[in-house]
């Protein structure tokens, strides 16, 4: 999504409160009804803390003259009984250097704060440009504890989101369970959902899906910016 570069930075520093508009939370409510799941555990991340992760990226750490600073959770409130998926604000465990899957022995443990730790020591550069966006829209992120649902058998599917309306639907990760038929059945799906009016922050988006088996339907699973046509306003504007 971003480059840890000039140019990236100018992209989020434009666009950082798009970026932010998609955390969880901030979502239209017809969005989060269509998410995979609820979040278990939702908690408070302070300035410090949101900080002390950003000092833990080499070159975001070099280009703001931050000192590294080791990154502490407080025990969480319970202990939990199934693996999850932590998201900081809206970059997930996905975007931890060498990290692509979450291991399931380290997150069915009754003190979860050594595991984020670990997590947010260890931030990659993609991370950092994204949570970048907080620090310039003066805000701080939440700290969300999804259960983690396995959706490495099910092809994922991008819609291409202006003012509440689809452009258009790709399959960006296709498995064996892809039909070209689905595309158009998406386009249903989506056409099939309430109307939502969309604040200046969410004009144009991406919104990530797969089918849900447990459900039967398909499913929201993250939503991002379209900073590709948000740039394109930008320069529009600047003409």
């Amino acid at each position: 999504m971003f480059d840890i570069n000039r140019k990236g930075f100018a992209s989020v520093e434009t666009h950082a409160q798009p970026i932010v508009s998609t955390e969880f939370e901030c979502l239209p409510s017809v969005l989060l009804n269509q998410f995979y799941a609820k979040p278990i555990e939702v908690l408070p991340v302070s300035h410090d803390q949101l900080l002390a992760v950003l000092s833990n990226n080499a070159h975001y750490r070099e280009r703001f003259g931050l000192t590294q600073l080791p990154v502490h959770f407080p025990a969480l409130p319970r202990a939990f009984s199934q693996s999850l998926f932590p998201k900081l604000g809206v970059v997930s465990w996905k975007d931890v250097v060498g990290m692509q899957t979450i291991p399931d022995a380290l997150l069915n443990t009754a003190d979860y704060s050594p595991v984020l730790e670990c997590w947010l020591n260890a931030i990659s550069d993609r991370m950092a440009l994204t949570l970048h966006a907080y620090r310039c829209s003066s805000n701080t992120p939440k700290l969300y504890l999804f259960p983690n649902q396995d959706f490495r058998e099910r092809s994922e599917y991008r819609l291409s989101v202006s003012h509440g309306e689809i452009q258009g639907v790709n399959c960006y990760c296709s498995r064996r369970d892809y039909h070209e038929e689905y595309l158009e059945e998406i386009k249903t799906w989506w056409l099939s959902l309430e109307p939502f009016e969309t604040s200046p922050n969410l004009t144009h988006i991406f919104v990530d899906i797969a089918w849900c088996k447990a459900r039967r339907a398909y499913v929201i699973i993250d939503v991002n910016p379209n900073l590709y046509l948000l740039d394109q306003e930008v320069e529009r504007r600047c003409v």
